[in-house]
């Protein structure tokens, strides 16, 4: 499973909907990686040396590798769709 998997289920699991983080726009190697796992891209707010790359988690419970985070990220699912 892909690093990226994994921090994206750990998110999941924690209640979290998007991810993102910010990069100095010269680092080219965080850049291609953040565009290879599906990162869109977008100015950070207040520095205009860096970039901010983020993305919605869409992990679906059965993807989610522990079953204890599975389990959490179900419950956490049926507690947002009872909220009004």
């Amino acid at each position: 499973m892909r690093a990226s998997a994994i921090i994206e289920s750990l998110c999941r699991f924690i209640g979290a909907e998007r991810l993102f983080g910010d990069t100095l726009r010269s680092n080219d190697s965080m850049i291609a990686l953040a565009r290879k796992s599906g990162y869109a891209f977008t100015a950070s707010p207040g520095d205009w040396k860096l970039v901010r790359f983020q993305k919605p988690i869409h992990v679906e419970p059965q993807e989610i590798p522990c079953a204890s985070w599975r389990l959490a990220a179900t419950s956490l699912g049926a507690m947002s769709s009872l909220a009004v």
